[in-house]
């Protein structure tokens, strides 16, 4: 079992990607937001323990859960953090697809007081355990 705590991923309400035309051609490119993210994800992942960087990237089955403590009371929708969220797990080597996710549970952490959490920027805690199946 893996555990890790991440930032908040940036908004994506524009799109993961960007299109652009120019002279008749379609240039794709990612959002500069979601590239600063990945990058930041892959410094927390460079910097754990010896230990826990053998075990990846995790190439067997999974099963993910995602606690989220949101960075403000906004309403949000899960599924738009997941996306981004799996893509820089993908990306910065902790496992190999994303496809691999098999068992998933994601949530808002919520207070005694049944409030929506919040802490400055926000952060994400996910728990990655390898599965037969």
């Amino acid at each position: 079992m893996i555990k890790l705590r991440l930032p908040y991923p940036p908004a994506t309400q524009n799109s993961l990607h960007k299109f652009w035309a120019h002279k008749g051609k379609v240039k794709v490119y990612l959002n500069p937001k979601i590239r600063r993210y990945y990058a930041e994800v892959m410094d927390i992942i460079e910097d754990l323990d010896e230990e826990t960087l053998e075990l990846l990237p995790i190439t067997t089955p999974i099963s993910i859960e995602v606690c989220m403590t949101m960075p403000d009371k906004r309403k949000r929708d899960l599924d738009n953090v997941e996306k981004v969220l799996y893509d820089a797990l993908q990306k910065s080597g902790v496992i190999d697809d994303d496809s691999m996710i098999y068992y998933k549970t994601v949530y808002k952490k919520i207070s005694l007081s049944c409030e929506i959490e919040t802490v400055k920027s926000g952060s994400i805690d996910i728990k990655i355990t390898p599965i037969s199946i």
